[in-house]
């Protein structure tokens, strides 16, 4: 039954991105009976990581890892109240956010099977997005003074990553070169993705699109530079894309308003959730976007 949902669900994907130049099959990640999956990291071995949110109220995020062979581990900060997993590096530490009670919320490094905490001082939300080979970690937080970005080294050491005139500053992925990208919201009330390396800051705006990088729609970047995010487009609906040496590709799923391509890695497999519409409501589905090799 699930062979059949994937195959469905990819002969109408690879319809849509038939104008890339690659051989590319879909594959539906939903976490078993739950209400809505949204995955958020893949590592260079196809590792999986992302949220999960079973059926019914209340409605309670929980992390998942899914395993190359397509196996699901639940992941919950213990004791906390909803867990969410972000990303996943080359050796299988695991970042993401937690909320130890409502109205706070924390980051975790999830390493050998050890949480760790990670918090900025001072900050009421700490979220950790993104964490390379090296171990850096990128994500944002919120103070006082409002949501900035953060890098946070090695040897603990946070520092705040702030797009000049910005309203408020996300931090979403990192790769292995340091290369980091995110997207912030300028005077104007308009989101706009940018990539910072070595300190040289470059906006990333989808041609055309009323807003790229959204609140809420995350992007990500491997280590040979290709970024992938989200974008509003002149129908007001999110499309995802990918943006590599060739330009713009548009990742869209069929009869939805919202698509969103949100992690990258180096074989240039991209995951992803799109949203089904319901009555009264929605529910998130992920997807696996897999170059043939």
């Amino acid at each position: 039954m699930k062979q059949n949902t994937h195959i469905a669900i990819a002969a109408v994907m690879c319809a849509l991105i038939a104008t890339s130049a690659r051989s590319q099959s879909v594959t539906a990640i939903n976490f078993p009976g739950a209400a809505q999956t949204r995955p958020n990291g893949v590592s260079p071995t196809g590792d999986i990581v992302g949220t999960y949110v079973n059926p019914g109220l209340p409605i309670v995020n929980h992390g998942f890892l899914r395993d190359v062979s397509g196996g699901f581990t639940t992941i919950d900060v213990p004791g906390a109240v909803q867990t969410s997993a972000f990303a996943i590096n080359p050796r299988g530490d695991i970042v993401g956010f937690y909320n130890p009670k409502p109205g706070l919320t924390r980051g975790f490094l999830l390493s050998e099977g050890v949480f760790s905490d990670i918090f900025v001082p001072g900050s009421s939300q700490t979220t950790p997005a993104g964490i390379n080979a090296r171990g850096e970690i990128v994500g944002f937080y919120t103070d006082p003074t409002g949501t900035h970005g953060f890098l946070l080294n090695k040897k603990g050491t946070f520092t705040a990553i702030d797009v000049p005139g910005a309203l408020r500053t996300l931090i979403n992925d990192i790769n292995e070169h340091g290369d980091i990208v995110g997207s912030y919201v300028d005077a104007a009330m308009k989101s706009h993705m940018f990539l910072l390396v070595s300190g040289v800051l470059t906006k990333i705006d989808f041609p055309g699109a009323l807003q790229t990088g959204p609140n809420g729609i995350a992007c990500g970047i491997n280590d040979k530079g290709d970024i992938v995010g989200g974008y509003v487009g002149t129908d007001n609906k999110i499309h995802g894309f990918l943006l590599d040496a060739s330009g713009y590709t548009t990742i869209d799923f069929p009869n939805t308003n919202l698509t969103n391509a949100r992690a990258i890695n180096p074989e240039g497999d991209i995951v992803g959730f799109w949203r089904q519409p319901l009555v009264g409501g929605f529910s998130d589905h992920g997807f696996l976007l897999t170059n043939s090799r």
